[in-house]
């Protein structure tokens, strides 16, 4: 299988959605497959003729746009990468997370350090967890955003913010009509119960720390959703 990397970005028009695209037309390794999923009605972005536009006239909420951006990902790709709308990688984002999952081949997604925008200073998120209550949590939020000389550390699973998957991992745990999240999530907790059906199966994400930052946007857990987003 040919190391082909995708890039699926779910949103609904918001403005941020060209800085984000800017972002990852400045990757250090350019990702062969781009598609964004505009949903809503709102009109696809004229500066990148690059990427893969799929046009739906309802509004969908984050999980059914990302299982429909899926669908195009080509048979051969290799790595499927998820951003948020608001998202704005650091150059060297997407190489490093490849270079993660080549380098540890037991592992079958990696994120690095997502920091919120409004407070760069700050941590957004790094991986995900249950808190002592047994609630899933973003690790760190809101601590600081020093990376320190830690390196690579388990997970129960990994952020749709701003993440890369091995396809062949996913593929395992797909749902009985095909897709990969759970549209009844919509836009909160379909990552952390895509984490479970995956730790199930004993296939293990990380964090990796020698990865210079993904920046999240203010506009939300993912972007500009809410979660009556889904409701069509």
């Amino acid at each position: 299988m040919s190391e082909r990397v995708a890039v699926v970005i779910p949103t609904l028009g918001a403005p941020s959605l060209n800085g984000c695209l800017a972002a990852l037309s400045h990757q250090n390794l350019r990702p062969d497959q781009i598609i964004v999923v505009l949903s809503g009605g709102a009109p696809p972005p004229e500066a990148f003729p690059e990427v893969t536009t799929v046009l739906i006239e309802h509004r969908l909420g984050f999980a059914a746009a990302v299982n429909r951006g899926l669908r195009e990902v080509s048979t051969d790709t290799e790595f499927i990468a998820l951003l948020n709308d608001d998202a704005k990688p650091s150059p060297q984002w997407l190489g490093t997370l490849v270079s993660a999952l080549k380098d540890h081949g037991d592992l079958t997604a990696v994120q690095g350090t997502v920091i919120d925008a409004e407070n760069p200073s700050r941590v957004d998120g790094r991986g995900l967890d249950f808190d002592d209550l047994g609630l899933p949590i973003q690790v760190e939020r809101g601590e600081s955003a020093d990376d320190g000389d830690r390196k690579i550390e388990d997970r129960l699973g990994v952020s749709a913010t701003a993440t890369l998957f091995r396809s062949t991992a996913l593929g395992t745990v797909k749902l009985k009509d095909g897709s990969l999240f759970d549209e009844n999530f919509d836009c909160y907790h379909e990552d952390t119960d895509l984490a479970l059906r995956l730790l199930r199966l004993g296939l293990r994400p990380a964090f990796i720390w020698d990865l210079r930052r993904a920046i999240n946007g203010p506009g939300g857990i993912h972007g500009g959703y809410s979660p009556t987003d889904g409701a069509h």
